[in-house]
């Protein structure tokens, strides 16, 4: 359609050489307009390097497209152009005001030319209209572009951070599993030994069951037995209890004091904490406020750092190792006496797949989660801090009684 361009602006392509070399007048009178420069000023935009950068290949471009070496409506600098004031939210009526006083600048350098007449005016007014409907549809484009890679992006992201939890609850259930057998081994070694106990006293026939009295002591011996077996089976009822509502996908946030919290995570742990000899101290507040939170998130949440804490006494062969958990009005801090957290990664310990552990030991998941849990879930922040001889890790749960 507008191949032929000799046909519309013949006065245009006549004049076109005199206002070429004006180019840069055209662009100061152009860019200096009252209007443009509030633009520039609204959105930051440096004018020299606009001028520089876009407004004098804009215009060569229109020469060129007068002189029928460039296609109308296709400017290649104009792309770049329109993602710059994209990206400084220049609105299409802000584009509107831009290329509008271009024209004019124009126009008003045939009046200091002294070339000016109605079909020169009504040339330029053609050729511009032409270009900026292909501004426009650039324009349109432009802003189609950028929101699909927006949409894209943030389906990518959603698919990382589903396809993380998912490889962080597989590593997990490995680590679940592993506590289990620890919070069971202790438990299922007393029942054996009572039930041993108990078959030998009936083989080995200690007591005399034919005297009223020894047939009472062989009874109550029986009964307390059977009461201590009884005893163990609920605590590993309890466990079993405890792990299905940690990993209960249809979980309920609950009031729930920051000590039933932590005791919760310690029940589960504790055995395991005692067999590698660690030190357990606590400094509960008094207080009795409740906090609004899906307790077993937290609960997992512990059940990390604690773990971590014990990865790194053993690692570091640390003496005496001692885990001190802390609660106050704000939240839980957890320390440890590990030698802390070298200066300059402790910066990184969040993020996904970072990890100090060996590839075997470690998926670098588990605070990225605690953090995602605390801060997304809970309104909250982890934070780590080195301090004396180990590292805090401090939860401020920021959520109303």
């Amino acid at each position: 359609m507008f191949n032929n361009i000799t046909f519309y602006i013949p006065s245009l392509i006549k004049n076109v050489e005199i206002l070429e070399m004006q180019k840069e007048q055209i662009v100061r009178h152009w860019v200096n307009s009252t209007w443009v420069l509030e633009i520039m000023k609204k959105h930051d935009i440096e004018v020299e390097f606009f001028k520089k950068e876009y407004a004098i290949k804009v215009l060569e471009y229109f020469f060129g497209v007068v002189k029928n070496e460039q296609s109308v409506g296709v400017c290649p600098t104009i792309d770049k152009l329109l993602l710059y004031l994209k990206e400084r939210d220049v609105s299409a009526d802000e584009l509107f005001i831009i290329c509008t006083n271009a024209r004019k600048a124009m126009i008003y350098e045939t009046f200091v030319q002294k070339i000016s007449s109605y079909r020169l005016i009504s040339d330029i007014s053609l050729l511009f209209d032409l270009n900026f409907s292909g501004v426009l549809k650039q324009y349109a484009n432009t802003i189609y572009r950028l929101e699909k890679q927006v949409n894209e992006e943030l389906q990518k992201n959603r698919e990382k951070d589903i396809l993380l939890f998912q490889q962080s609850r597989l590593a997990k259930m490995g680590e679940m599993i592993s506590m289990i057998a620890h919070q069971w081994r202790q438990p299922l070694g007393a029942i054996a030994a009572n039930s041993m106990d108990l078959r030998m006293q009936s083989e080995l026939e200690l007591f005399d069951l034919k005297k009223e009295e020894s047939a009472k002591a062989y009874q109550a011996y029986i009964n307390q037995g059977l009461d201590e077996i009884d005893k163990l089976v609920k605590n590993l009822t309890n466990t079993i209890d405890d792990f299905r509502n940690f990993n209960n996908p249809e979980k309920k946030s609950l009031f729930i004091t920051l000590e039933e919290v932590c005791n919760k995570a310690l029940n589960i742990v504790k055995v395991s904490l005692s067999n590698d000899s660690i030190e357990m101290i606590y400094d509960y507040s008094q207080s009795n406020k409740k906090f609004k939170l899906y307790d077993s998130e937290i609960v997992q949440v512990i059940l990390n750092l604690i773990q971590n804490s014990q990865d790194n006494f053993k690692e570091k062969k640390i003496k005496n190792p001692r885990i001190k958990i802390t609660t106050d009005e704000n939240g839980i801090i957890l320390c440890d006496n590990g030698g802390g957290i070298e200066a300059n990664i402790i910066e990184n310990i969040f993020d996904p797949y970072f990890s100090t552990k060996d590839e075997k030991n470690g998926t670098g998941l588990g605070l990225y989660l605690s953090k995602t849990i605390v801060e997304d879930h809970h309104n909250g922040s982890l934070k780590a801090e080195n301090r004396e001889d180990g590292v805090c890790f401090i939860i401020t749960l920021n959520i109303q009684k």
